[in-house]
């Protein structure tokens, strides 16, 4: 009896464990919006680009990474989330450390299906898109 009960509880565990991690996310888009606030070494700046780019966020991993094709090689960055907000059903809000310990945030909008990432001590702006 004792062995049916372990056996019960590792497979219901087992079951619980495996619903409460999530599966990585990756979302691929084809528009970069950059904004650029002005400063004193240069003016404000803000363009559309086409340019491919993968959003991957891994809960399992805690991060977010983002491969956009400026050039060859892609430009890679990788932020370690340290909160989440989903207070708005169809609006992610990461708050997450760049690998320079700068903070950023990433908001994911189910809405319109974009991305935005924004550093917060300078205010430079990617939104990331598809047309």
């Amino acid at each position: 009896m004792k062995i049916l009960l372990f056996l019960i509880f590792c497979t219901s565990s087992i079951s619980l464990y495996s619903q409460s991690v999530m599966e990585p996310v990756s979302i691929k888009f084809n528009r970069v919006y950059y904004f650029a606030p002005e400063s004193q070494l240069s003016p404000t700046i803000s363009k559309v680009r086409k340019i491919s780019t993968y959003v991957n966020i891994d809960f399992e991993f805690n991060t977010i990474k983002i491969v956009t094709y400026y050039s060859n090689p892609p430009k890679e960055s990788t932020y370690t989330i340290k909160s989440i907000d989903n207070s708005n059903s169809s609006l992610y809000k990461f708050v997450c450390r760049a690998s320079n310990y700068a903070e950023v945030i990433i908001e994911v909008d189910l809405s319109d299906l974009t991305v935005t990432r924004k550093v917060t001590h300078n205010g430079i702006l990617h939104k990331y898109y598809n047309e």
